[in-house]
């Protein structure tokens, strides 16, 4: 009859138990870093931006534009942004049509 002697099926067991949770830490950490890496390149940075350039059109630079560089969410809400821009644009002319309108023809009673 031949035997093992526990000690040594315990001792293999460990260290494959050892080796294992290595290798699920190790790669659970690499898919962390990836999905980090990705979110801060494709969401992060794009939010970023778009926040800095909502900043120079609320100090208003009206020549603020964001480059929509994807289709997804982040790139729709680039389009929005712009959008709202031109519209604020636009209006802010209109605005100042109304304005200059109003001095030629006299009117200064502010109504």
């Amino acid at each position: 009859m031949i035997s093992v002697p526990a000690e040594k099926v315990l001792k293999s067991a460990r260290q494959s138990l050892v080796l294992i949770l290595g290798i699920f830490v190790l790669a659970f950490s690499v898919a962390t870093l990836l999905v980090n890496l990705w979110l801060k390149r494709y969401v992060v940075r794009p939010l970023n931006r778009m926040a800095q350039a909502a900043e120079a059109a609320s100090m208003g630079d009206p020549g603020v534009e964001f480059v929509v560089n994807s289709k997804d969410k982040v790139g729709k809400l680039a389009e929005a942004f712009n959008r709202m821009q031109m519209s604020l644009q636009m209006a802010m002319q209109r605005l100042e049509r109304y304005r200059e309108g109003r001095r030629s023809s006299g009117d200064f009673s502010g109504k």
